[in-house]
């Protein structure tokens, strides 16, 4: 005989968004039965003790601990290394020299990935404007297009400001995520994976060498 109890989590799929403020969203309870960004529109101040007392964004970075992390882990537009690398890019690269920028670009990132104490990577801005230097224009395309967004997004500490417009789609889809949270891991990028200086002298985790292995195996040469 078949089963004719409904489960409250069925119950929830079938029933409609239930905030009487926007109708888009679930109310709570907490929330005085708004949604919980009706409940901090309609009861700012009492939004604010009820995040207080819950502890709801403990785990939650704010945009200037963020922008923190991304500087003192991403090496400076005026910094020597960066300057290179700009210096390589200071003509237009034929496509018979192509592989050549690419690859003296790739040992200077690897020196990138050994400043500091800990290592440096580079910023999602920064890596657009690389692949924007490699990237097809017009009807002409190579082989290696996918392989370049590889090289570059593994290179990115702030991985969740990636975008498929500056960066690639390819690696837009393999490289971004959503933004970390303090009680997690925070997440190097696989250019620091293998060549960091830190991550020279520790075990990484099988995780960490798996993305590192496949972005290793994914560069175009």
């Amino acid at each position: 005989m078949a089963c004719i109890v409904e489960t409250q989590s069925e119950k929830q799929i079938k029933e409609e968004p239930d905030c009487p403020s926007c109708r888009k969203f679930y109310k709570n309870k907490l929330f005085d039965d708004f949604c919980f960004k009706c409940f901090m529109i309609n009861r700012p101040e009492k939004y604010q003790l009820v995040t207080e007392k819950t502890g709801i964004f403990d785990n939650i970075y704010n945009e200037n601990e963020l922008n923190s992390i991304i500087m003192k882990n991403t090496i400076s537009n005026k910094h020597g290394l960066w300057r290179g690398i700009e210096l390589i890019l200071r003509h237009p690269i034929e496509r018979e020299n192509r592989l050549i920028a690419l690859e003296s670009i790739f040992d200077v990132l690897k020196r990138i990935a050994n400043v500091s104490t800990t290592g440096l990577g580079l910023t999602a801005k920064q890596a657009g404007f690389l692949w924007d230097k490699f990237k097809p224009t017009g009807k002409f395309k190579f082989n290696t297009d996918w392989k370049i967004q590889h090289l570059f997004c593994g290179c990115v500490v702030d991985y969740w400001n990636l975008n498929s417009a500056n960066n690639g789609s390819v690696g837009y889809c393999y490289y971004q995520s959503s933004k970390p949270y303090k009680n997690e891991k925070f997440k190097q990028p696989p250019l620091l994976l293998k060549f960091g200086k830190v991550n020279k002298y520790k075990k990484l985790s099988r995780k960490e060498f798996e993305r590192m292995e496949f972005w290793l195996k994914s560069l175009p040469f």
